[in-house]
C-alpha cells in the first residue's frame, strides 16, 4: 500500500524524520523534530492537517503569554504572582476600575461573568435588578412610574397657569380653556371647553379612565 512520504518536510515547528512502527488508527507515527530540539510522535493525518505544529512548546508559550497592561472588561493586567498556577496557567494580578485587584488566569477573565471585580459584579447585580424592579412596577396603561403618574395628577401648578387648576389653561384665539392631559412630555389627550368647570372635570375623568383614580394612587 502506497504512504506518502513526509520525510525532511516541514509542519509548522515540526520537521517528519521518519516514519516509526507504531499506528494511530490505519495511520502511520512519524518521529519528528521540534525546532526546540525535543522529538515527538506525530500522526500523518494531524501533521498534514496543521493540527499539531510543535511538540507542545508553542501551546505553551501562548499560554505563558505576556498579558502585562492587557485590559479585558474593567480589568487591567499588573503583573503575574510568582510560582502560582490554576489549570497549568499563571495566575495574574488585575487591577479593577474601582482599585480593587482580583487574581485570575488570562483564561478565567476572557470569561464575559469574570470581567470585572465580584465587588462591582454585585453592584451590577443590584442596579439591573433595581431596574428590572422600577420596570415591573409601571403603570400598565401610561408607561409611567407610579412617582411620576402620581406627580401629573397632584403636581404643583405651572407658574404660568392661568386658571388655578392643573392641566388647565385659557386660550385666547379660540376664546376657551383648554385641558390637555401630558405623559412623558407629550400631550395624549386634549379639548376645549366654554367653562372652566366642565374642563377640569373632563380631565379629571379623563386621568380616571387612562391612568386610575387618583384616591386609589394613594392607598
Amino acid at each position: 500500500m502506497n504512504r506518502k512520504d513526509l520525510t525532511n518536510q516541514r509542519f509548522g515547528r515540526l520537521i517528519a524524520l521518519r516514519p516509526t512502527e507504531e499506528r494511530h488508527g490505519s495511520r502511520l507515527v512519524w518521529e519528528c523534530q521540534c525546532d526546540c530540539g525535543k522529538k515527538t510522535m506525530v500522526p500523518t493525518d494531524q501533521l498534514i492537517n496543521g493540527n499539531v505544529r510543535s511538540c507542545g512548546c508553542l501551546q505553551r508559550e501562548n499560554r505563558y503569554k505576556d498579558a502585562t497592561g492587557r485590559r479585558i472588561g474593567k480589568l487591567t493586567a499588573n503583573e503575574p504572582v510568582p510560582d502560582l498556577f490554576y489549570g497549568g496557567e499563571p495566575i495574574w494580578r488585575w487591577r479593577c476600575d474601582c482599585g480593587r485587584i482580583v487574581r485570575k488566569t488570562l483564561g478565567q477573565v476572557g470569561n464575559s461573568a469574570s470581567t470585572m471585580c465580584p465587588f462591582c459584579r454585585r453592584e451590577l447585580n443590584r442596579s439591573q435588578a433595581e431596574q428590572m424592579r422600577k420596570l415591573q412596577n409601571r403603570d400598565p396603561v401610561s408607561g409611567m412610574s407610579p412617582g411620576a403618574l402620581e406627580s401629573m395628577m397632584d403636581g404643583k401648578l405651572h407658574k404660568n397657569n392661568s386658571s388655578g387648576v392643573r392641566g388647565v389653561c385659557w386660550h385666547r384665539r379660540l376664546g376657551k380653556w383648554q385641558a390637555r392631559v401630558f405623559s412623558h412630555g407629550k400631550c395624549v389627550w386634549g379639548e376645549y371647553f366654554s367653562d372652566l368647570q366642565q374642563a377640569k372635570e373632563a380631565r379629571e375623568r379623563v386621568l380616571a379612565e387612562k391612568y386610575g383614580n387618583k384616591e386609589n394612587k394613594k392607598e
